[in-house]
């Protein structure tokens, strides 16, 4: 995740042609020898490398990638990992980790490690290598950054199969490096994902919570808040007084004492229908009349 030489067009160093400020450089042979390997080779990434899932904190800066990289305070990199909530046993599913630097100044290159507590992880390209272990990927040769004025990324495919229904934890570290032939100047940042493997992963809302554990099944809510725990979630349930009917003049009713109101996180108002915190307000009053006359749900667990 380094770069390979200095550039000596590079507007920061102010080396410009003919204007007299080029460095003096005087290097014994042993060093030279060495700039040419180093300018000859790859830059691939360690076989070994030192990532550990064991105590994994989730945004520990240097947990990984410290091995070939000074963690500094040059870049601040967002490191995310998109992709399905839910994947369907042993089906091949697509992953993108993206490293992406907003504002200046700048990385040059990019590099990560991933790991996921089961199953396989399989490189998406050439760009990726697998290392010790099927779990476990990093870049192959670093990539460089692109974008505009005002915002660079640089992303690697990853591909992931599991053989066994469950909870599966991603875990990983990305690099954005300064390019300057050195492991200095580099920053890391950290993060996790958890997704579903499953049998049956039928989710009708997509939103990422399988239809039998789902308390609005045809609607989406994946936050899953349910205020007054009747099994409905907020985004389906307009029964407020919990007569156990349709939502109605009595219903209405209960909104009304409780438009304006307060709704705080976890539990919400029970007149919150997004569950968005804040205020119940007329983003509110616009859901209620859609679920004014229905019934609450459907939901998996609804009573």
């Amino acid at each position: 995740m380094t770069g390979l030489g200095v550039n000596m067009n590079d507007k920061r160093n102010n080396l410009k042609p003919g204007s007299g400020n080029y460095p003096a450089l005087h290097f014994s042979v042993p060093v030279l020898a060495t700039l040419l390997l180093a300018w000859a080779a790859p830059v691939l990434a360690s076989s070994d490398g030192n990532f550990s899932t064991a105590n994994f904190t989730g945004q520990t800066p240097g947990m990984d990638c410290t091995l070939c990289h000074t963690q500094s305070a040059n870049f601040e990199p967002d490191v995310m990992l998109t992709g399905p909530t839910l994947v369907a046993i042993n089906t091949s599913a697509e992953f993108v980790l993206q490293i992406t630097e907003n504002g200046s100044p700048f990385p040059e290159r990019g590099g990560f490690q991933i790991a996921v507590s089961d199953g396989e992880l399989d490189p998406g390209d050439a760009t990726v290598q697998e290392l010790s272990t099927s779990n476990r990927l990093s870049h192959n040769n670093a990539k460089d950054f692109t974008g505009d004025a005002s915002t660079v990324s640089v992303t690697w495919p990853i591909q992931f199969m599991a053989t066994t229904a469950g909870n599966y934890t991603f875990y990983w570290c990305g690099n954005a490096a300064n390019g300057m032939a050195g492991s200095n100047g580099d920053s890391i940042a950290c993060g996790t994902r958890e997704i579903v493997v499953c049998d049956n992963c039928d989710d009708d809302d997509n939103d990422g919570v399988l239809n039998d554990q789902d308390n609005c099944t045809v609607v989406f809510n994946p936050s899953q808040c349910d205020s007054d725990s009747d099994g409905f979630g907020n985004h389906c349930d307009g029964d407020l007084d919990n007569s156990g009917g349709i939502a109605n003049f009595g219903d209405l009713a209960v909104f009304r004492t409780q438009f304006g109101a307060a709704s705080d996180e976890p539990i919400y108002d029970v007149a919150d229908f997004d569950c968005s915190g804040g205020l119940v307000n007329f983003e509110d009053l616009s859901s209620f009349g859609q679920l004014f006359g229905t019934a609450p749900g459907p939901a998996a667990g609804g009573d």
